[in-house]
């Protein structure tokens, strides 16, 4: 294609995407954010909003980043599954309508493939690689999945476990933990922001395209003793982890990948333990 790509992106808002969108926008491109509509909004209103979105933009490829966790409450659990399912679902189903298109979806590292989703959160993902994967068979829609893991970086305001433990540093407080062994894998936000580029990009030159899902993660596993080890290392103050304090929930029990399906053209650039030595977590 010649000119500046344009993209069509959710939860351009959020954390992750607004890192995204504020990558894209330094290359040049296009972007436009999915016009706002209440979550609980009827299906007419949320589709209103994507012809809309979709008229507006003219995409070359769509970014399905907004998501919801939280599903405390029935009525939470509404709002997630709106977020989670309806959202990309009428994204895809507007591309098949429109005779096919690119789209990047955003998947749980939790769900391996062809494995039982352990949480509700990570079985609407699973649901979206389902619906994308009819699309990408019977309806001309080239498709990528990325699924991250524990994403992070500043300006991050969402309750997480390294601010947690960094305020635990600061302040001498103790800190209720999960079993010292439990693995994590912490992949920077800048890095996050690259992988939706190159995915965008490998659908736009055709090279992929196909159904492919791809690890975005930083490779480098710890425990949560090395975590722990490795904040006070760098802040030079003890941590009281209270070690065990806290039951291992199913999401406790799945790893992040030990053997990652890299997405060709990108690599992780930034590791844990070096941001929160340059202190840019």
């Amino acid at each position: 294609m010649t000119g500046s790509p344009s993209v069509l992106v959710t939860g351009g808002a959020g954390f992750t995407g607004s890192a995204v969108v504020a990558h894209l926008r330094t290359l040049g491109w296009s972007v436009q954010l999915l016009e706002r509509v209440d979550a609980r909004a009827s299906s007419d209103a949320v589709a209103d909003s994507i012809t809309r979105s979709f008229a507006a933009a003219e995409p070359d490829v769509v970014l399905s980043i907004a998501t919801r966790r939280t599903c405390a409450s029935a009525r939470e659990v509404a709002a997630m599954l709106d977020a989670n399912v309806r959202l990309p679902g009428l994204l895809l189903a507007e591309l098949a309508r429109r005779g096919g298109g690119r789209i990047v979806t955003t998947s749980s590292f939790q769900t391996s493939r062809g494995a039982t989703a352990p949480t509700l959160y990570a079985a609407t993902r699973q649901s979206v690689d389902a619906l994308a994967g009819w699309a990408c068979a019977h309806a001309s829609v080239r498709w990528v999945s990325l699924a991250p893991t524990t994403i992070h970086g500043p300006g991050d305001q969402r309750t997480k476990l390294v601010a947690a433990l960094l305020a635990a540093a600061r302040t001498g407080a103790p800190i209720d933990m999960v079993a010292p062994t439990r693995l994590v894998d912490f992949v920077h936000v800048s890095d996050v922001a690259h992988a939706y580029e190159v995915a965008a990009r490998a659908l736009l030159d055709g090279s992929l395209g196909a159904g492919e899902r791809f690890d975005v993660c930083s490779g480098e596993q710890l425990t949560l003793a090395r975590l722990v080890d490795v904040v006070e290392r760098e802040t030079g103050r003890p941590i009281d982890a209270r070690w065990g304090a806290v039951a291992m929930r199913p999401s406790d029990l799945v790893d992040p990948p030990a053997s990652p399906v890299w997405l060709p053209g990108w690599a992780p650039t930034r590791s844990i333990t070096q941001t929160l030595r340059d202190g840019s977590t």
